[in-house]
């Protein structure tokens, strides 16, 4: 895995330990500060802090022993850059201010890069002579 592949996992560790606690019942101040809704209901709330945190905590391990899964890290640079559509779409209905969508911004960067290793690395090496 490339050094900077294990940069921008361990960078989606921190975001992803922010954003779950930031959806736990207690980090209602920081939702509040986002423009994010905020919530109610004690077990969503935690349903998606423990998923957010999960996918956190599956980086950190990838970044640690520096193996990647293709498909997970697919799934994961995917599943930021849906949340941040997500986002954007409230944000064109009204229903969350700006700096809501302003927040998610480091959720595409990391999409972004993650989705691009993984189509990249299912390139074959063009340098490389294919072997009979």
């Amino acid at each position: 895995m490339p050094g900077w592949l294990r940069l921008v996992l361990y960078a989606t560790f921190a975001l992803n330990a922010l954003g779950a606690y930031t959806f736990l019942p207690p980090g209602r101040s920081i939702r509040e500060m986002g423009g994010l809704p905020i919530g109610q209901d004690p077990m969503y709330l935690t349903c998606i802090a423990v998923f957010i945190l999960v996918i956190g905590l599956f980086c950190l391990g990838a970044a640690v022993t520096g193996r990647a899964d293709k498909q997970l890290l697919g799934l994961v640079g995917s599943g930021k850059l849906a949340f941040v559509a997500v986002m954007a779409g409230f944000r064109l209905a009204g229903e969350i201010p700006g700096r809501a969508v302003a927040a998610a911004l480091p959720d595409v960067l990391i999409g972004l890069v993650l989705v691009g290793w993984v189509l990249a690395v299912g390139r074959p090496d063009p340098t490389r002579s294919p072997t009979a």
